[in-house]
């Protein structure tokens, strides 16, 4: 394959482009230098200096915004790692929807996966 080929779209779930995103989000709003790959999706914001208390709840109220989930929604989890806020997105979005947010609903992806 030479370099003016495409390479092969990558297929990703819902629940992982959501926390590519918000990824993307802290990188560009707090680490302008960084980009969002070197900020793993586990790292603990808080813990390593990335977000204040002030740019967590601006994290929060953008996740909110971007997503439409109430805040509160998104606050009554523990929330310290883009990981944490995509499962906190995902559970809000499968509680709107009726259903158990605790068995990964919300994210049409999987849902196929789940019957299979």
């Amino acid at each position: 394959m030479s370099i003016w080929e495409p390479a092969a779209p990558v297929r990703r779930t819902v629940a992982e482009t959501t926390v590519i995103e918000i990824q993307c989000f802290v990188t560009a709003a707090f680490v302008p230098d960084a980009t969002f790959d070197q900020l793993p999706a586990d790292r603990d914001l808080l813990a390593t200096g990335v977000l204040d208390e002030r740019g967590l709840r601006r994290m929060l109220g953008w996740a909110a915004a971007r997503y439409g989930v109430p805040v509160e929604s998104l606050a009554a989890r523990p929330v310290r790692t883009a990981a944490e806020l995509g499962r906190a997105i995902m559970a809000a979005r499968a509680a709107a929807l009726g259903q158990d947010p605790d068995e990964g609903a919300g994210n049409p992806a999987d849902q196929g996966r789940r019957a299979a």
